[in-house]
C-alpha cells in the first residue's frame, strides 16, 4: 500500500508506537500516529511540516550552513 505519493518521502517506518518518517534531503520526524494531535500533522501527506516556514528556510539557508529547528512542539 502506498502511503504517500510526494517524492520527498523516501521512508515510513513505524517502530512500536513511533512512525518515523524520513525524507529524500534525510531529515526525518518522529510522531506518535496514535495521539490526537499527530493526526493534523501534514508530514505523511504533504512531505514536509509547515510548508511556507520550510520553503523560507530552504531559500534563506545555503549549502554548508548550519540551521538549528527548536521546536516548542512538532519541530
Amino acid at each position: 500500500m502506498e502511503l504517500s505519493k510526494k517524492d520527498e518521502i523516501s521512508d515510513i517506518v513505524f517502530e512500536n508506537t513511533v512512525c518515523i518518517i524520513t525524507l529524500t534531503d534525510a531529515v526525518k520526524y518522529y510522531f506518535n500516529p496514535l495521539d490526537s494531535v499527530a493526526s493534523t500533522y501534514s508530514v505523511a501527506y504533504s512531505g514536509t511540516y509547515e510548508t511556507k516556514e520550510t520553503e523560507f528556510l530552504k531559500s534563506f539557508i545555503k549549502p554548508k550552513q548550519t540551521c538549528i529547528d527548536v521546536g516548542a512542539n512538532f519541530g
